[in-house]
C-alpha cells in the first residue's frame, strides 16, 4: 500500500470483491458501493477519460436470487463532483453464478464462480459505448477469516476503433 497509497487514492471506479453470499431464489437485495478521490487525476486523460478528483461516486446495485447458486444483478453510476454537479453516468446488469461453495453460508470451505457483466461504464474508466467483463470468484472461508479472489477480463462491446 504505501508503495501504491497515491495511486489508491484515485481509483476511477469501486473496487469490491465478491465473495459466495447470493440471494435466495426469489429474493430481492439492495446496496450502495461508493467511494471519493481525494487527489489526482485533475485533467481528462489521453484516452479522454474523466478527471476523478473531488468526484464521489455511487452505485446503487439490485440483485435478485433466480436460483441456488445463480443471480441477477441492475447496477447503476452516478456521481457528484466538486461543484455539487450530480449526474447519471451509466449502468450494468450482472449475471453472477457460484456452482461451488459449501452448502450452508456459515460453513467454512471453498466457493468458486463466476460473474459476466456488460453495460455503459462511467466515463472516468471507459469512453467506449458498451463494455463487457467476465470475472472470475476464488475463496475459501475458514471461521471468521475469508480469502477471495476476483481476477478480470475487460473487453469493449461496442465503441469507437
Amino acid at each position: 500500500m504505501a508503495a501504491y497509497g497515491r495511486q489508491a487514492l484515485a481509483l476511477p471506479d469501486e473496487l469490491e470483491v465478491h465473495l459466495d453470499d447470493l440471494n435466495k431464489p426469489g429474493q430481492f437485495g439492495a446496496e450502495v458501493i461508493t467511494n471519493y478521490a481525494l487527489s489526482r487525476p485533475r485533467r481528462r486523460s489521453d484516452e479522454g477519460l474523466q478527471p476523478t478528483f473531488h468526484l464521489l461516486q455511487a452505485s446503487p446495485d439490485f440483485s435478485w436470487g433466480l436460483s441456488q447458486n445463480v443471480q441477477f444483478d441492475l447496477q447503476l453510476f452516478s456521481s457528484l463532483n466538486r461543484a455539487g454537479q450530480g449526474t447519471l453516468d451509466g449502468g450494468r446488469v450482472e449475471l453472477l453464478a457460484i456452482p461451488i461453495r459449501p452448502d450452508d453460508e456459515d460453513d467454512d470451505g471453498l466457493f468458486a464462480g463466476s460473474l459476466v457483466e456488460a453495460g455503459r461504464l462511467p466515463r472516468t474508466i471507459s469512453t467506449n459505448n458498451l463494455d463487457g467483463e467476465v470475472k472470475f470468484l476464488l475463496g475459501y472461508r475458514s471461521g471468521k477469516w475469508t480469502v477471495a479472489t476476483n481476477p478480470e477480463i475487460g473487453f469493449k462491446l461496442s465503441g469507437a476503433a
